[in-house]
């Protein structure tokens, strides 16, 4: 299922993968210097919700909790409905902005 994830990952746009790091992380960017990240990311997959699900990130841990798709297609819709509507965890600012870090 990791396999799964980060083929998906890999077909997305240069604005998704921003807006996946703001869903799991909290920010759209990663820092400069990645040797001071304190957290490392992290995917995890739980059965106990339907396979229909979203994904659930958890950003004070850099990690995102995905159900067990049946199929690549299906993880892509959801995490793309995911980040793209689930993603804004500032209520001043608009989904799309990038705060200053």
């Amino acid at each position: 299922m990791v396999k799964q994830f980060w083929k998906v990952f890999a077909t997305l746009s240069e604005e998704e993968r921003s807006l996946y790091l703001k869903f799991v992380w909290g920010r759209a960017r990663l820092p400069v210097n990645l040797e001071g990240l304190s957290k490392k990311h992290s995917i995890e997959y739980y059965r106990g919700r339907g396979r229909d699900s979203l994904p659930i990130s958890h950003t004070c841990f850099f990690k995102i909790d995905l159900p067990d798709y049946s199929s690549e297609e299906m993880l892509r819709k959801r995490l793309l409905y995911a980040i793209q509507y689930c993603g804004d965890i500032d209520a001043d600012r608009g989904a799309h902005d990038i705060a200053d870090e």
